[in-house]
């Protein structure tokens, strides 16, 4: 990491790997101002196009916003498209994908958006842009369930009639994207998010929500304790071994020792409450289905996917 630090601080060259990244775009992604301006001063190319995607792309990525304001300042395009046909608003619902990358870049913690999205779309970035897959942005942030991204987005305008209901809850996570994001919490808080704009689904796609949810529950403990806690092995440790009811009282015991704020603690105890308990799936089905029609049938099939098929009642009983 010395080495890395050395040639971002001392840009005598933008050298370029056999993919095209450049010194360049390694400082936009690390934030390292003062080697970004240094580039900038030597003549290298605002819009270098010699990697998958451009710097801006990279800056926006990696929630880098003082990068992305001097880039735009120093006339990078803010409608450039990459390898996906992407734009630099579509790169900032991607994940942060640097293997030392500080916990600070995920969950609770993870980067403010909002400036970054507004220094875009004041810079004239279209907002209902597509990708080679024909998502928007807003699509792309909802289907990876980004919630501060899905709120900016829908606050600058983002059309909620680009939303493809198709995709909207089929994405592929991958086991690091599941382990180091909120996905459990973060799915309904988006819904509620579109349904306060004025959305409305269809019963299928609900259906497919809960599904969705039902997928990617059991990643929530590798990354909800606080960090600190996190960093204790020992604690890391207990909490995977133990999946009771036991839990949460050995979080709010063992938090009291590393003076854990109280809003982190109740968020971490609310979402360990949807993980493991079956109270938290029909609490979904609840905020989700609506017609009362089919709202037992939402319930029979939480319940089945969580405790096993309902038990008949016998007619000699009755």
């Amino acid at each position: 990491m010395s080495l890395i630090k050395f040639f971002l601080n001392n840009p005598q060259e933008n050298y370029r790997d056999e993919h095209g990244f450049t010194y360049f775009h390694g400082a936009c992604m690390a934030g390292k101002r003062i080697s970004v301006l240094k580039f900038l001063r030597a003549g290298v190319d605002v819009n270098l196009d010699t990697y998958a995607c451009s710097p801006l792309h990279i800056a926006a990525q990696y929630r880098q916003k003082e990068i992305v304001d001097i880039l735009l300042k120093r006339g990078a395009d803010p409608n450039a498209r990459d390898h996906e046909q992407s734009t630099p608003l579509h790169a900032l619902s991607r994940p942060c994908f640097c293997k030392y990358a500080s916990c600070d870049n995920f969950c609770d913690c993870q980067k403010p958006v909002d400036d970054i999205v507004h220094m875009l779309v004041e810079k004239k970035a279209d907002i209902e842009a597509r990708d080679c897959h024909g998502d928007s942005p807003l699509q792309s942030s909802v289907s990876r369930f980004h919630v501060e991204l899905t709120r900016s987005l829908l606050k600058h305008g983002a059309d909620l009639n680009s939303l493809n209901e198709d995709r909207m809850f089929s994405w592929n996570f991958t086991t690091f994207e599941m382990k180091n994001f909120a996905l459990t919490l973060n799915i309904i808080e988006v819904v509620e998010l579109l349904q306060s704009a004025g959305y409305k689904m269809d019963l299928k796609t609900r259906f497919r929500m809960i599904n969705c949810w039902c997928r990617i529950k059991g990643y929530d403990t590798e990354h909800l304790i606080p960090d600190r806690i996190y960093r204790k092995r020992v604690f890391r440790e207990n909490i995977r071994r133990q999946r009771s009811t036991h839990t949460r009282t050995k979080v709010v015991s063992t938090t009291k020792n590393f003076k854990v704020k109280l809003g982190t603690l109740r968020k971490y105890c609310k979402r360990w409450a949807l993980a493991f308990n079956f109270d938290g799936m029909h609490w979904i089905a609840v905020l989700m289905i609506r017609q009362e029609s089919t709202h037992f049938n939402v319930y029979k099939c939480i319940r089945n996917r969580s405790r096993g098929p309902l038990r008949r009642k016998s007619r000699t009983s009755e």
